[in-house]
């Protein structure tokens, strides 16, 4: 579905959206805990809907409440086979990838879109050293995994990211003896710390100094009456980004000190020129105002542990005046999208000078775009919500050639630009 974009300054509040790592989290230990959970502020992102399928795949039971969902556990009985199909959610495949195996010694996963384009090389090598045997395709899905865990001294590279390592780490505590686990080129390190947060939530404190071996004890439990899911960062980096390059924006319900990885975006947006204010509300939650100023500095920021604001950076460094580099494009190769190539497009379409350099890309920012035809989104949803908030920077109307995508993290993404809109 194309839509078409009109060029436009932010101007108002918005209550965030949840963040669907926290959640996609948060419905996985519910689903191992001892007992029922109740789960606040989650969304209906596809991403987290998939997970709630594979968890009642698996046995939970998930329960509408007035406020929040009830997630019943099962008994975590051995299941003579288990089938999941992940949808398009690679950490859904990620971390369940080892967390089924705890439910059953013949796994088969299966997604769908762009995922079955996606290597999986690195869960398939960690299922492996667990002592587990894997069918797949060239190390894509379909996958069908047999055996059970035999292995609990592992040594693994973490360069490929920190999606199969939560997995790991949020199963191995149910075994039945203790594990050693040695990490390696680590990077995301922010989400390893989210899952250890929320694990320690749920009752299993973990060490989160990966650069020593970590000893992980058996036969623990997680248990937790309520949990409630914080804002996401990453979701609200666009519109952030939008009032810091046209207009102001204040926005409800994020944590400033939160372990998302995405909440570097305050520090980008200092060193751009932003006018930046945390306050807290009258119900103790913060409140994020950014306002745009003459100032619109270039700048240099990595992005090796948070590949998701790649994205919505490059449409702030064309906001900037001057050459900024953007360092980790390496990180972007086995996304929803090749992103460094649907980055590199979206910029052509917007008349935009550019470089891809080893592991960087630097940008010439002019303070404006120049829309030269349709922006291709890539069915990306990140993508498409970077298109759209560049919109602020153009003359003329932009079109983007779908957005469904937005649904995978942000359903009602463009509910929100409608509300802030001037």
């Amino acid at each position: 579905m194309n839509k078409t974009i009109s060029p436009f300054k932010y101007e108002g509040r918005l209550k965030v959206n949840s963040s669907k790592s926290y959640a996609q989290r948060a419905f996985i230990l519910s689903l191992l805990a001892t007992d029922e959970t109740i789960i606040y502020n989650s969304d209906q992102s596809k991403d987290v809907l998939a997970i709630q399928n594979c968890i009642r795949q698996l046995g939970a039971e998930i329960i509408g409440l007035e406020e929040g969902l009830k997630v019943i556990s099962p008994s975590r009985k051995q299941l003579e086979s288990v089938s999941l199909n992940v949808g398009e959610s690679g950490l859904a495949l990620r971390m369940l990838g080892i967390v089924s195996t705890l439910f059953s010694s013949t796994v088969y996963l299966s997604g769908e879109g762009s995922i079955l384009n996606r290597s999986q090389k690195q869960l398939i090598d960690i299922l492996e050293q667990l002592g587990l045997s894997v069918t797949h395709q060239n190390y894509r899905l379909p996958l069908l995994i047999k055996g059970q865990i035999s292995n609990q001294n592992l040594v693994i590279d973490a360069s490929d990211g920190s999606q199969v390592i939560s997995g790991l780490l949020i199963s191995l505590p149910l075994l039945d003896n203790s594990s050693t686990v040695k990490l390696a080129n680590i990077t995301s390190r922010p989400y390893l710390e989210m899952t250890c947060e929320i694990m320690s939530d749920f009752g299993i404190p973990i060490s989160t100094d990966f650069d020593t071996k970590l000893t992980i004890e058996g036969n623990q439990i997680y248990q937790i009456n309520s949990y409630t899911i914080e804002g996401d960062w990453s979701g609200a980096a666009n519109h952030l980004v939008g009032a810091a390059i046209s207009g102001s924006v204040k926005l409800i319900g994020l944590n400033s000190k939160s372990k998302q990885a995405d909440a570097l975006i305050l520090s980008v947006l200092q060193e751009f020129g932003a006018i930046i204010r945390i306050d807290n509300s009258i119900e103790g939650r913060e409140i994020i105002h950014v306002q745009e100023s003459e100032i619109k500095r270039p700048f240099k920021i990595d992005l090796t542990d948070a590949p998701d604001l790649f994205p919505i950076l490059t449409v702030l460094a064309c906001a900037a005046k001057g050459k900024s580099i953007i360092i980790g494009t390496n990180r972007l190769l086995n996304k929803e999208s090749n992103r460094l190539e649907a980055i590199s497009v979206m910029l052509k379409s917007f008349s935009t000078a550019f470089e891809v350099g080893n592991n960087s890309i630097s940008i010439q920012g002019t303070g404006m775009i120049s829309p030269i035809n349709t922006i291709e989104t890539f069915n990306d949803h990140r993508i498409a919500m970077a298109a759209t908030i560049a919109t602020c920077l153009s003359d003329i109307p932009v079109e983007l050639n779908d957005i469904n995508c937005v649904k995978k993290s942000y359903p009602d993404f463009f509910i929100d630009i409608e509300k802030v809109k001037n």
